[in-house]
């Protein structure tokens, strides 16, 4: 009782209303008479409801084994049908069409990849999402990324998805604080199974607003239909039983292989789309163009021109009007990749009381991520006046005319994009192992074990390419020589190192042997490591006689302890150690971090009363859990959960968990960098939205006030990292939920479940908007403290402006929703049956609350559900979403499926009462005029067929997005460019067509 008085009111209100309409729904099929079902019809319906139960033996979220619907704990679970009906071969696609799961890390990033595929339940954060193999946590998939690459699980082996809503931290540790995403495999298999699948995107591009955009800008655009972005997979198995049934071992391999998608492949991402004009979206671009942008500034860093080349003359300079280059088509929007996975299991059962059993798992992926050619990104700062690639008039603008002599070095920046080189391509490999060994068995009636030893190792050499080297840059543009004779021409360090003059300042003035000169590629060597110990004592005290009298049978309980070490290292060779390159940002340091932690634990199960009237089955589950990290000492968890099973009709559920953090290897070592995290400066402009008094707190001098020019791209220097001194978080959640089995209607079960997750002092980094913004609000020294500006006042134009935003404890995330799960099976006679499911999700909180650290205001303090915007980046919250299906599995070897996925509509977080999220809002009439202004609800439907057509063998083939739905363009909206958002979220490349055939003996 003292759970639900601690509720708000509207909460337990709005789960009350929910669950009574379940029952008002379900209850007059629940009285309706026995269906009469063919004896054909009741053998398939037995079949699939045992494929969806029955097999779901262990439950994810517990120690103690039960069904799935007999959870205390709500679980999703996605069955290997649905999987094969989508016909997507990457895990990650497959998983994100689930209502309750983001994707951080995707196919679609390529500015700033992992080259992983990573989950995030809830949008609470992947560094909350645990993901397991069989029961059993993966390690981290890459030096950069806390979260585990679903690359590395054999998808054809992939028996069912379980997704736990919950703090789960008692039973599996600290990562499942939100809740548990399991894989489970099939390992026992006999004989041998395989097949060969392909799709690929068929799809119109006939967006007439993105192409009359690229028209006014100038830009090529690809127009009409083509078949792009193909994948194929081909995977086998081989399992078989040996020694009389007492052992079996399998074999798997999986061959994967993803062409690359370049977004000028798409006419809606040919351009970054701008949206700020009144006028409706155009194609914006960056500064930096192959022209060159050319900042003068006076002795005092106050800027005093800004130049391009001009065309018309070749070697002179003419102001700059709004020139762009459109670095949108140079970027994958589909990272090619290609991928070799194979494995074994195998176990061996002696006796009852001795089994062992194995698994080694091994993954080789390598992918790119290609991104528009490198720049002098500013990174050069001054010019010789005695240059003689410089013109007369450029002479005249940057040197006589600011009053530097003819042996002084001017203040210049220099933005010139150098499309001589080509793009730029992080080159990523992931060679990953997973070893397991184990005994299990019998000790007595009462008692069985389960020991098993983990390692995992994960190595990701990477090597980025087409970079250039700042300081050859600065070598190749600091020349002498006669202005008349270019033979004379040479470089003031000399040629030792091959310095060749790098003759930006004339159309068609850099030669290819200069720009083979500065290009540099960059090596590093980075990897991850897991070493665990675990076992667990499962015992069933009915042996003993401690069980209920009410109850038929005992109390059990689960004894276990583990012993875990996580380390990391990334090994970065000089020039990305140092900086040397422009578009790198800043410099990668070395590190090698570790830690290690000692658990024990405790779970039991008590029924209290069974086979009573009104109490079927009335049980408690209790958990806890001690673990001593070697970074932040001490820390428990723990859970108490309930069920009440009122017939086979009514079952109730409640839980609530209390689960400690602690930050984990990323968190605490996770190398220094700069990144690009900001998109506002309100002290830069000509009239800056703060006052001059509120500048000079943030670093800015009296003299730069009105004369520091914005980011024209709203991309703002962070530093990014880990901190070593992190404290845990703690989080506190709660589940309760109904599910409805009506045992007159075959098939039909419904599951309702609220669920509420408060995780404080979390950890993450200040954002960088908010460190500005509670600086000029609040004078907060510990903000202000993390601004850094740059000579010229900037926190963008060169490496030493920045916002620090390290790892770090600052708020509370808060998420609360309710998940509704559907499956009912319904008979047709002698034409089959239909199968229907739906997973549905509701989201009523995602909100952060973040306090200025010295207690002076709250820094954030707004919820996103409803939104998306740069504020509630990186993908949107809305409401409802669902995934559901509807398949005719008929009686001639044939499935015809529909399946729906449904986002609901999204209002942009500029249109919010809440200052918080309309911090930035231009005006609701420049947000409609282009089409940001809202995002309608987005209908997603996919059909496949299935077809049996000999024993042993199945063709698979279907239309995914089959109207063709294309993703919203988002003027403006940072995470749509660069980011991992909106690609992420919605699907990305319009219609989706795969084929494959299986086959399985």
């Amino acid at each position: 009782m003292q759970l639900l008085i601690g509720l708000e009111l509207p909460r337990v209100l709005r789960f009350g209303i929910l669950a009574a309409a379940v029952i008002l729904l379900v209850g007059f099929p629940a009285m309706a008479q026995e269906e009469e079902l063919t004896p054909e019809q009741q053998e398939a319906i037995a079949q699939a409801e045992q494929r969806s139960f029955e097999e779901e033996i262990t439950v994810t979220g517990s120690l103690i084994p039960r069904p799935t619907l007999e959870s205390m704990s709500p679980v999703s679970v996605m069955d290997p049908e649905q999987i094969t009906y989508t016909g997507v071969l990457r895990l990650e696609d497959v998983v994100r069409q689930m209502p309750q799961i983001f994707s951080p890390q995707n196919s679609t990033v390529a500015n700033g990849a992992s080259g992983t595929a990573t989950v995030d339940l809830r949008s609470l954060g992947s560094e909350r999402t645990l993901v397991l193999i069989n029961g059993r946590r993966m390690a981290a998939g890459d030096a950069w990324e806390v979260s585990p690459d679903l690359n590395f699980i054999p998808s054809a082996l992939v028996k069912r998805v379980d997704v736990l809503t919950g703090g789960a931290s008692s039973v599996y540790g600290a990562d499942a604080v939100t809740g548990v995403v399991n894989f489970v495999l099939d390992e026992d298999f006999e004989g041998m199974r395989g097949g060969v699948s392909w799709n690929g995107y068929y799809h119109d591009n006939n967006n007439k607003q993105a192409q009359q955009m690229n028209i006014d800008a100038g830009f090529p655009y690809p127009s009409g239909t083509d078949i792009d972005g193909g994948q194929y997979d081909i995977n086998l198995a081989l399992g078989h039983k040996f020694a009389e049934g007492r052992g079996h071992a399998s074999i798997y391999f999986d061959y994967r292989n993803t062409e690359a998608l370049l977004k000028g492949q798409r006419d809606y991402t040919n351009c970054s789309p701008g949206g700020d004009d009144p006028a409706g979206p155009y194609c914006s671009g960056s500064s930096t163009i192959p022209l060159g942008r050319f900042q003068v500034f006076n002795r005092d860093w106050i800027k005093v021109g800004d130049y391009v080349l001009d065309e018309t003359t070749g070697n002179t300079f003419r102001p700059r009007a709004g020139d762009v280059f459109n670095y949108g088509p140079y970027n994958h929007m589909q990272r090619p990749d290609e991928k070799y996975s194979a494995g074994a299991f195998m176990n061996y059962e002696f006796n009852q009381y001795f089994e062992v059993y194995g698994e080694v798992m091994f993954m080789d992926d390598f992918t790119k991520a290609q991104i528009a050619p490198s720049a002098d990104f500013n990174n050069t700062d001054r010019i010789n006046c005695d240059n003689p690639m410089l013109s007369p008039q450029q002479r005249d603008l940057i040197c006589t005319q600011n009053g530097y002599g003819p042996d002084e070095y001017a203040n210049m920046t220099i933005g010139r994009r150098s499309v001589e080189t080509g793009p730029r391509t992080s080159i990523i490999t992931h060679t990953s192992w997973r070893l397991l060994a184990g005994l299990r068995g019998d000790l007595s009636d009462a008692w069985s074990y389960d020991v098993y030893a983990l390692y995992t190792q994960m190595q990701s050499p990477q090597e980025y390419v087409g970079d250039l080297s700042v300081t050859r840059m600065i070598n190749a543009l600091d020349v002498i020589g006669d202005p008349d004779d270019p033979s004379t021409w040479e470089c003031r360090s000399g040629n030792a190192d091959g310095c060749v003059p790098w003759n930006v300042f004339a159309v068609g003035g850099v030669t290819p042997e200069a720009a083979d000169y500065i290009s540099v590629n960059l090596v590093l060597a980075s990897g991850t490591q897991t070493e665990m110990v675990n076992g667990v004592l499962n015992g069933d005290l009915a042996e003993y006689g401690l069980k209920f009298p009410s109850a038929t049978e005992g109390i059990r309980v689960a004894l276990g302890a583990d012993y875990r070490t996580e380390s990391l290292y990334v090994h970065p060779d000089d020039n990305w150690e140092t900086g040397n390159a422009g578009g790198l940002g800043g410099p990668t340091v070395r590190v090698d971090g570790s830690y290690d932690v000692a658990e024990y634990y405790f779970e039991g199960l008590v029924p209290i009363i069974q086979d009573a009237p009104l109490a079927k089955d009335l049980s408690m589950e209790l958990g806890y859990r001690w673990s001593d990290y070697s970074t932040v000492g001490g820390e428990d968890t723990w859970k108490a959960q309930a069920s009440w099973a009122l017939s086979d009709l009514f079952k109730f559920r409640l839980g609530y968990a209390s689960a400690t953090r602690a930050p984990n290897i990323q968190e605490l070592y996770r190398p220094l960098g700069l990144g690009l995290g900001g998109s506002n400066d309100p002290c830069a402009g000509e009239n800056p939205a703060a006052t001059l008094e509120q500048c000079l707190l943030t670093g800015m001098t009296a003299a730069q006030y009105g004369h520091v020019d914005p980011n024209p791209a709203q991309q703002y220097n962070t530093m990014e990292g880990g901190t070593a001194t992190l404290d845990p978080e703690t989080a506190d959640t709660l589940t309760a939920g109904i599910v409805v089995t009506p045992p007159s209607v075959s098939g039909l079960s419904v599951a309702v479940d609220y669920w509420d997750v408060e995780i404080k002092n979390n950890i993450d980094p200040y954002d960088a908007d908010s460190v500005l913004a509670g600086c000029v609000a609040f004078g907060d020294p510990a903000l202000c403290s993390l601004i850094h500006r740059d000579i010229a006042g900037t926190l963008w134009l060169f490496p030493e402006g920045y916002t620090q935003t390290l790892e770090d404890n600052i708020g509370t995330v808060y998420g609360e929703g309710i998940d509704l799960n559907y499956a009912w099976l319904i008979g047709l006679g002698d034409s089959g049956f239909l199968n229907t499911s739906l997973s549905g999700t509701w989201m009523l909180a995602d909100r952060l609350q973040v306090p200025s650290p010295s207690g002076a205001g709250m820094l954030l303090d707004y919820d996103c559900v409803g939104f998306f915007g740069n504020q509630c980046a990186p993908y949107p919250t809305p409401e409802w979403r669902h995934l559901a299906r509807i398949s005719w599995e008929t009686n001639f070897d044939m499935v015809f499926t529909l399946g729906w996925r449904y986002i609901a509509s999204v209002m942009n977080d500029d249109t919010s009462d809440d200052a918080d999220l309309n911090s930035d809002n231009p005006g609701n009439d420049i947000l409609q005029a282009n089409g940001i202004y809202k995002f309608d609800a987005f209908n997603y439907f996919d059909l496949a067929w299935v077809w049996d057509f000999a024993d042993h063998y199945q063709i698979v083939a279907g239309i995914n997005n089959v109207l063709d739905e294309e993703p919203p363009m988002a003027p403006g909206m940072n995470d749509n460019d660069y980011g991992p958002g909106f690609y992420g979220f919605y699907d990305a490349y319009g219609r989706q067509l795969h084929a494959s055939i299986h086959f399985d003996f």
